[in-house]
C-alpha cells in the first residue's frame, strides 16, 4: 500500500524555485489556513504532459496559436507544442493577413494540412479576416472550421437564395475539368441547370455577360463523356457537348456559392 508523502512547504518551494519536480508519492499541503496550503507562480505548460493552471485552462492557452507564413500557408506554433495530428485538435488564432483562397496550415513542423469550412469546401478569399478569431479542428487528414466563415455572399457574387450564392460576371472560356477546380479553389462550385435558371430569370440583368458565349453548369447528358453548357442565346438555351479538352468544347466559367 502507498503511504502519503508529506512534504513541508519550504522545502516544497525550494525545490519549486529550482526547476521540475517529480514525486512517486501523493503531496499532503499541511499548513492550518486554507490560503498557504497552495502553489503559486507556476508558469504556462512547456510540453504535452504537463500540469495547466485553472488560468490556462480558462483562456485555452494549451490551443492558442501563433502565425506566420504566406496568405494561404499558414505556419503555426503552438505552446506546449504538438507533437503529432490527432483527432480532435483544436488550434485558435488570430489571423495576420487575409487569404486569397484555399490555405493550408503547417503546425510545429509536422507537415502541411488543408484547412476547410465546416461544409467540407476549401476556404474562399476573405475567409480568415485579421482582427478576428479563428478555430479550427483536426479530424482524419485535415482541420476544418467549426464556425461559418461568412453569412452573406463573397465579392463578385449576387444573392440568390438565401444560401445560394451566383457569380455577377462569368469568366475563363475553358474546359470542363478546369472550370470545376478554378471554382472549387474559391471555395465555390459549378451552378446547378436550375440555380443557373433561376439566377438567370430572377437576376437578369444583374449578371453580366449573359448570352455572349456558352457556360459550364454541373450537369451531363446520357450521353458518353458528354457535359452540358447553357445559356448562350437565352436564359433556357442548354447543350451537351464533349468533355474532351479542346478549344471547340470550352466554355465560359461562372460559379455558385453556398453560405455555410
Amino acid at each position: 500500500m502507498k503511504r502519503a508523502f508529506t512534504l513541508p512547504i519550504a522545502v516544497l518551494l525550494a525545490f519549486l524555485v529550482q526547476g521540475q519536480v517529480s514525486v512517486d508519492r501523493p503531496v499532503v499541503l499541511t499548513a492550518a489556513a486554507d490560503s498557504a496550503r497552495r502553489i503559486t507562480g507556476l508558469v504556462q505548460a512547456q510540453q504535452g504532459d504537463a500540469l495547466i493552471t485553472a488560468g490556462e485552462a480558462q483562456v485555452a492557452a494549451f490551443c492558442w496559436a501563433t502565425t506566420s507564413g504566406t496568405t494561404n500557408t499558414l505556419l503555426m506554433t503552438t505552446e506546449p507544442p504538438v507533437d503529432a495530428y490527432r483527432n480532435g485538435l483544436l488550434i485558435r488564432w488570430s489571423p495576420h493577413r487575409i487569404n486569397s483562397g484555399a490555405v493550408r496550415a503547417n503546425v510545429n513542423g509536422l507537415g502541411s494540412r488543408r484547412i476547410y469550412r465546416a461544409d467540407g469546401l476549401p476556404l474562399e478569399q476573405g475567409a480568415l479576416d485579421p482582427g478576428s478569431v479563428a478555430e479550427i479542428v483536426y479530424w482524419d487528414t485535415a482541420f476544418f472550421l467549426t464556425k461559418r466563415t461568412r453569412t452573406n455572399c463573397p465579392g463578385g457574387y449576387v444573392q440568390l437564395t438565401s444560401d445560394v450564392c451566383i457569380q455577377r460576371n462569368d469568366s475563363t472560356v475553358t474546359d470542363a475539368f478546369t472550370a470545376t477546380i478554378q471554382c472549387r479553389q474559391g471555395g465555390a462550385r459549378l451552378c446547378s441547370w436550375a440555380e443557373y435558371v433561376a439566377a438567370c430569370n430572377v437576376l437578369g440583368t444583374q449578371l453580366n455577360g449573359r448570352f455572349d458565349d456558352w457556360e459550364w453548369i454541373d450537369d451531363t447528358s446520357d450521353h458518353t463523356h458528354t457535359g452540358n453548357q447553357v445559356g448562350r442565346f437565352t436564359c433556357r438555351s442548354q447543350r451537351a457537348i464533349g468533355m474532351t479538352t479542346t478549344t471547340s468544347n470550352y466554355g465560359a466559367v461562372r460559379c455558385c456559392y453556398r453560405i455555410p
